[in-house]
C-alpha cells in the first residue's frame, strides 16, 4: 500500500474496520497501519486513528463499540506524545517509518 492521495480515506477506513474487529487489540492498531503505509506521513496515522474513533462514537452504539472507541482516542493522544518525544529528542518524525523506527528502539508499547 502507498501514500498519496487517497490514502487518507485508506487509512480511516483501514481503521474503523480494526476497530470493528473486537478480536483486534487497539494498541496495535497504528503499528498495523505504519506497516501497510510507511511513506505517509506520521501525523496522519493519528489522524486516521482519532477520525476512526470519532466515526464510531457517532455512528454505532454499543458499550464494547464505546469502550473500543475510547481506547482508540487514547492510542492516539499517546501517538501524539510519541511525536513529542521523538522531536524533542531530534529524531526524524516525517513519516510512519519514522515511528516503526522509533517503536523498535525506544517504546515497544505500539509492537505485536
Amino acid at each position: 500500500m502507498s501514500s498519496g492521495v487517497g490514502a487518507f480515506d485508506d487509512l480511516t477506513e483501514f481503521s474503523v474496520h480494526f476497530l470493528l474487529a473486537r478480536q483486534a487489540d487497539v494498541r496495535l492498531l497504528p503499528h498495523a497501519l505504519a506497516k501497510a503505509w510507511p511513506q505517509c506521513p506520521a501525523l496522519e496515522i493519528i489522524f486516521a486513528v482519532t477520525m476512526a474513533a470519532g466515526s464510531i462514537q457517532q455512528v454505532l452504539q454499543g458499550e464494547d463499540l464505546s469502550r473500543r472507541a475510547a481506547e482508540a482516542w487514547r492510542v492516539a493522544a499517546l501517538l501524539g506524545a510519541d511525536l513529542y518525544l521523538m522531536q524533542a529528542m531530534g529524531l526524524p518524525t516525517a513519516t510512519a517509518a519514522d515511528l516503526l523506527a522509533y517503536w523498535q528502539v525506544h517504546d515497544r508499547f505500539f509492537l505485536p
